[in-house]
């Protein structure tokens, strides 16, 4: 059994994988599958605080809390949602590349 810096010199398992109980392969688990669309909604909840609190800015102008506490949001939204595609992307990518490995 392989450990993780081993595969990961071998070019088998990215910088983003993770160690669990069976490290032959890394690969997309039905939990992973589940997990995604909550991520996916704590994203869309994180942009709907942002907008929220920028629209009570507007209704005071003169309060500067709310509109801290959107550019915070957004700029929370913007760096999870990105990070989230680029992993997505590439274990996508990956796992496309070792289907085509294996046949």
């Amino acid at each position: 059994m392989a450990r993780l810096y081993t595969q990961r010199a071998l070019g088998k398992a990215g910088e983003m994988d993770v160690v669990n109980t069976d490290t032959r392969e890394t690969h997309w688990t039905g939990s992973v599958k589940l997990l995604l669309p909550m991520v996916w909604f704590g994203h869309m909840f994180q942009l709907h605080l942002a907008i929220y609190a920028f629209r009570i800015w507007l209704s005071f102008p003169k309060e500067i809390h709310p509109l801290c506490v959107s550019m915070f949001n957004l700029a929370m939204f913007l760096g999870n949602f990105s990070t989230t595609l680029i992993v997505v992307r590439e274990k996508a990518k990956n796992r496309t590349a070792n289907n085509k490995k294996t046949q």
